[in-house]
């Protein structure tokens, strides 16, 4: 294996790990409010009305976004997020390989 495939590999295998810091900013578009990502993250997110959803494999998290958002910063595998700086509680599931998931609120 040479140091770019190593160094790949391990970028690629922590990429969805602890060290993953999600983030990025609200802004206003003529069709609605729209959440721009600012990090590098393989995490997935969708916006859901008044909430942001982050997914990956296994896991997925909801985040509550009040009206006003204008940041939002969640360190993947964390209790809480925060948006605007305050700090807000969220849901978090497993995804079960049958499709079906589990909730968890913290």
């Amino acid at each position: 294996m040479t140091t770019v495939e190593a160094f790949t590999w391990l970028v690629l295998a922590f990429a969805d790990g602890p060290d993953c810091l999600i983030q990025g900013s609200f802004h206003w578009l003529p069709e609605g409010r729209v959440f721009v990502r600012e990090d590098g993250c393989t995490i997935r997110s969708q916006q859901e009305g008044t909430q942001m959803l982050f997914w990956s494999n296994d896991k997925w998290v909801l985040v509550p976004v009040p009206n006003g958002a204008r940041s939002l910063t969640y360190r993947w595998g964390r209790s809480v997020a925060f948006v605007n700086g305050d700090r807000v509680r969220i849901q978090t599931g497993i995804v079960v390989p049958s499709g079906q998931e589990t909730q968890e609120e913290r």
